[in-house]
């Protein structure tokens, strides 16, 4: 379940892998999630406050389940290492690690066998939730670049590549001017003339 929750409030919040693992229930409240993305050379220096859309806080609510834990994405640890032998980046035992969501993730996409060639990330899940907020909810691209927390627009625009652009329905209301329906006109009889 931990998987499906890391990959739900990455679609619905657009944060990085390492945020996802990060988050803790005492970062979400009076009525925000608060987030510091982590740092890479296409970040800005952003903190966020994510107000939840009701999707994304029925996925935080999902995430309080029987399993005493700081972390939104936690798991009970297959065998308890005593203490010093556990992950150094590890703070709590429940504690999902960025590795241990790329390999979950890999895993169950490969036994679906899903991608070819060319299977996809855990990263791209950023993208799929980019694009919509466009698309159906009329965000600006600066919108999106904002909650990305991407220092440059062109970064936020490879997000944005190669999703549907959706369709635009127009009637041109124009008529055929008399000539070109005279020069129609002979021409389709010429075709005849010519296949008697």
């Amino acid at each position: 379940m931990w998987l499906q929750n890391a990959m739900d409030l990455s679609l619905l919040s657009l944060q990085r892998r390492e945020g996802i693992v990060a988050a803790q229930f005492a970062h979400v409240r009076e009525a925000v999630w608060r987030v510091v993305p982590q740092q890479t050379e296409n970040s800005s220096q952003a903190r966020l406050e994510i107000v939840p859309t009701p999707d994304l806080q029925a996925v935080v609510d999902r995430c309080r389940d029987k399993v005493v834990s700081p972390y939104l994405m936690h798991r009970l640890p297959e065998e308890q290492k005593p203490r010093g032998h556990q992950a150094a980046a590890r703070s709590h035992p429940t504690q999902v690690l960025p590795e241990q969501l790329t390999r979950e993730f890999a895993s169950i996409r490969d036994r679906l066998e899903l991608g070819g060639d060319h299977p996809p990330t855990f990263h791209e899940i950023r993208s799929l939730g980019a694009a919509p907020l466009m698309s159906e909810a009329g965000w600006t691209k600066q919108q999106v670049q904002e909650l990305l927390a991407h220092q440059e627009v062109s970064t936020t625009e490879i997000y944005l590549e190669d999703h549907e652009l959706p369709w635009t329905r127009v009637t041109p209301g124009l008529k055929l001017p008399s000539q070109l329906r005279q020069l129609r006109s002979a021409v389709s009889r010429s075709r005849l003339d010519l296949a008697a």
